[in-house]
């Protein structure tokens, strides 16, 4: 597998690890959101993601999400960043989720599609047939904090990046059946739409997989790395 490389951020900003148990409740740096525009922007646009995913998404889909109070939490986040340091003293005194309170997963990481076609989204089965204009939206598994990138080669060898929607991987928090961070609307070329599914302990480089996977047909699992495989088959409408 090709190299990891490390997110960039300013020296002093928190990670999207830090937001994001700051944005689900479970304690954090509330008090470096007040006088940092620059990670009050993140966490925005963390929780905006995470909003779009639980609208998409059927009801069998979980929302990636960690403490059962996280919507009340949310919000009193939102009220520290407003109102500045006068509001951690509340946040303070709330009680949070213990790693005791959350789902112990197990096994692999693991990938889930489903097809929303006429208004209906259905689960897609391993070999299931789909068509161009079908939109996909994603789901994972993963019984630890890592990150993701989901990769496609279509019928005709043509590789491309379908999640997330940037060149590097995207952080997520370990979960079941949580929703990615967008979907994918197939095009028209017919055949075999192979989905790779790739989970690693680091950041790292989807424009190079993309090439890997384009001259090669597959992905490998490097150190610290799964790789999820998913096969459907394009069709044309009957």
């Amino acid at each position: 597998m090709s190299a990891l490389l490390e997110n960039e951020r300013p020296e002093g900003c928190l990670s999207d690890l830090r937001l994001d148990v700051l944005l689900s409740g479970a304690g954090g740096d509330g008090a470096h959101l007040v006088g940092c525009e620059r990670c009050r922007a993140r966490l925005v646009q963390l929780r905006e993601a995470q909003h779009h995913a639980e609208q998409v998404l059927p009801r069998t889909i979980v929302p990636a999400v960690m403490p059962p109070n996280r919507r009340r939490r949310t919000v009193l986040v939102g009220v520290l960043v407003a109102a500045g340091v006068a509001c951690i003293a509340m946040v303070g005194a709330l009680r949070f989720a213990t790693p005791s309170d959350e789902t112990h997963l197990k096994g692999r990481a693991s990938l889930t599609v489903f097809v929303q076609r006429d208004g209906q989204m259905h689960e897609a089965p391993p070999g299931g047939a789909v068509y161009p204009k079908d939109r996909l939206q994603f789901a994972y598994t993963t019984p630890r904090d890592t990150y993701l990138g989901i990769l496609s080669l279509d019928g005709q060898g043509r590789a491309s990046i379908y999640v997330p929607q940037a060149t590097t991987s995207q952080w997520v928090p370990r979960a079941s059946k949580a929703a990615t961070s967008n979907s994918v609307v197939l095009d028209d070329v017919l055949g075999p739409e192979r989905l790779f599914g790739v989970f690693c302990e680091r950041p790292f480089d989807l424009t190079s997989l993309r090439e890997e996977l384009s001259a090669r047909g597959t992905l490998d699992g490097g150190q610290g790395c799964e790789v999820e495989v998913l096969i459907l088959e394009k069709v044309t409408p009957p």
